[in-house]
């Protein structure tokens, strides 16, 4: 009896501190996030009813911290989030609005040291070069003349974010993605038209 009870107290201790080391990592890593970036979007259409092109810039990125990741091999990936809806009327308005439209465009940035230039994969396919940091920065921070359907009325409305990964992990190391980290910033969601 006392040897079953020993084990049922190093069993229950054991459980206990494997539970503490669990939420103890969490909280490290947590803590080792460190400060995150507040990041800004601005986002403007070519049309009145939210319409046509739509144009996105992205403003707060630690542009030092940024280009010295880049330097040192590895890639930065810029999201878009854009969808399109039409406001309801509605009985229970938490039925929500109707989806007209959504497109989730994403540009990877890198330094390319056999060509001294920094190269920006655009959502299309395309690849462009650039020698100097400042043109590739305002390229990548952005987005420019997005095709956007235009639907006719005044209860159109878009709605933007962006979401910014310092560091693009390839596999197996993408799975450090799912824990807490200051690599990935995202903006609030910023609407336009149908007020």
């Amino acid at each position: 009896m006392t040897t079953g009870s020993r084990r049922n107290r190093f069993t229950a201790s054991f459980r206990g501190t494997t539970g503490w080391t669990i939420i103890r990592i969490f909280v490290l890593l947590s803590a080792a996030a460190g400060r995150i970036p507040a990041l800004e979007l601005t986002a403007t259409c070519a049309a009145a009813p939210p319409s046509g092109s739509l144009t996105v810039r992205l403003s707060g990125l630690e542009e030092a911290e940024l280009r010295e990741h880049l330097h040192q091999g590895f890639r930065a990936r810029m999201e878009f989030f854009i969808e399109e809806y039409r406001k309801k009327d509605r009985f229970f308005p938490r039925l929500g609005d109707e989806l007209l439209f959504r497109a989730n465009p994403s540009q990877t940035g890198r330094w390319d040291p056999f060509s001294a230039c920094y190269e920006l994969s655009l959502p299309d396919g395309s690849r462009h070069y650039y020698p100097r940091w400042k043109t590739f920065l305002e390229d990548f921070a952005g987005l420019r003349e997005f095709p956007v359907p235009e639907i006719p009325g005044s209860r159109v409305y878009i709605l933007v974010q962006a979401r910014f990964q310092k560091m693009v992990f390839l596999p197996p190391m993408n799975i450090l993605t799912l824990f807490p980290n200051r690599n990935t910033v995202s903006t609030s969601w910023s609407r336009l038209g149908g007020e």
